[in-house]
């Protein structure tokens, strides 16, 4: 066996039971994808779409209880909800789609899974808290690459469009510039 798969030797049950988890998760929440999109923003617009709050408020209740108890034979009861945010939390600094996020949270958590295995097998430490480090430090480093990000942003557009100011990390227009000189707005 490759030294680099050593990290990933789990025995039977526990990848039966995260790949049935996985698989269950994944077909329901394709399957309530929209109503879960509906309730989200409003329930009451979910209700005048046909949608079923209550109903969909379970189903994501089960979601999540089925995560939680995968994730705890993974990770613990308590760094299961830091497993299970930071990816999102990382995610959502840099997409403002509802699937866009879903799926850049999931490559982030599986970046952070695969990490934080190779840090507690080469490192020696307990491989739930060193999953959870990982994915905590993706999301931090996420935090600070899109702060910096969005200022420089917000230098330039200051820098290269006369009028603009800045004000808090908001780019705002203080006086009318002609479109020729500004085409960012």
């Amino acid at each position: 066996m490759p030294d680099l798969l050593l990290p990933f030797s789990v025995d039977f049950m526990q990848r039966a039971l995260l790949g049935g988890s996985l698989v269950a998760v994944l077909v329901v929440a394709a399957l309530c994808h929209h109503g879960f999109v509906a309730i989200a923003f409003d329930p009451r617009i979910a209700l005048a779409l046909g949608y079923r709050p209550g109903v969909f408020h379970v189903v994501l209740t089960g979601l999540v209880t089925i995560a939680v108890v995968a994730g705890y034979q993974a990770v613990g009861s308590l760094l299961v909800v830091g497993l299970l945010l930071a990816p999102a939390v990382a995610a959502s600094r840099w997409t403002h789609r509802i699937p866009t996020t879903m799926a850049l949270a999931a490559v982030l958590g599986i970046l952070g899974v695969t990490g934080g295995l190779w840090a507690s097998w080469y490192a020696g430490t307990a491989a739930g808290a060193s999953i959870v480090c990982t994915v905590i430090g993706i999301a931090v480093l996420s935090a600070f690459s899109g702060w910096l990000v969005r200022g420089l942003v917000a230098a330039w557009a200051t820098r290269t469009c006369p009028g603009r100011t800045r004000s808090s990390s908001v780019t705002t227009r203080t006086t009318p510039t002609p479109r020729a000189t500004c085409s960012r707005r």
